[in-house]
């Protein structure tokens, strides 16, 4: 029997119930929360990862090895980029690491977050409240379950 995947309003509460604690290209700290329009950047921007794929808890070795990648890709689009952490704030959670990623359009940030097999992504810019937006397809990824998940699970998606 194939797992569904749960959907991206299945996850908002975590999503809001974190702080994304990170520094722009340029040294800029920022402390990001869905929802709030806090000190950012003034361009759009996006919180991305691609740690725990669909959910799915990874090793913090296939997590590094997985970000790394992302990085990868950034630097392959050009884009300008920074780091942080996702903070949860249930202080039992472990931290994520993510990227905010300057100047991306909404779209764009959507596919980043999908290639990383992300729930969502988180975006914003310009005073406007940090929002978040579907990156995995569930339609496409429920046809896939079990399949899917399985291989996030066996750390061969990369």
């Amino acid at each position: 029997m194939s797992q569904v995947l749960p959907s991206i309003e299945e996850h908002q509460h975590l999503y809001a119930a974190a702080t994304y604690r990170v520094m722009g290209p340029d040294g800029q700290r920022y402390d990001l929360r869905l929802g709030a329009r806090s000190a950012q950047p003034a361009e759009p921007w996006a919180i991305v990862t691609a740690a725990n794929p669909c959910s799915v808890q990874l090793s913090s070795a296939r997590n590094a090895l997985r970000n790394r990648s992302l990085e990868a890709r950034l630097r392959a689009r050009g884009l300008r980029w920074g780091w942080g952490d996702c903070v949860p704030d249930d202080r039992r959670a472990a931290r994520v690491p993510v990227y905010l990623v300057l100047g991306v359009p909404v779209l764009e940030a959507r596919a980043l977050a999908a290639r990383a097999g992300q729930v969502g992504v988180l975006v914003g810019g310009a005073g406007a409240e940090a929002r978040l937006e579907r990156g995995v397809s569930y339609n496409h990824a429920q046809v896939a379950g079990g399949y899917l998940a399985g291989r996030f699970r066996a750390g061969l998606e990369q």
